[in-house]
């Protein structure tokens, strides 16, 4: 099993976009946006956890092979 992890912007949700070829959404006040400054493997991918720190947000990411 293969995981990895991303720093985010802080937001209230993250999703991965597949349709669109594996990008991180993310959700604040309502309005989602697109996070294109990482590129993902186009594998099947599953947030598995979201860290929070005071001001930085980690997503932990497994890739299914």
């Amino acid at each position: 099993m293969k995981f990895l992890e991303v720093e985010v912007p802080n937001a209230d949700e993250y999703q991965i976009d597949n349709f669109l070829g594996n990008i991180i959404q993310y959700k604040i006040n309502e309005e989602w946006h697109y996070f294109t400054q990482v590129e993902l493997p186009v594998n099947n991918l599953v947030i598995s956890e979201v860290k929070k720190s005071e001001d930085k947000t980690w997503l932990k990411i497994q890739v299914f092979q």
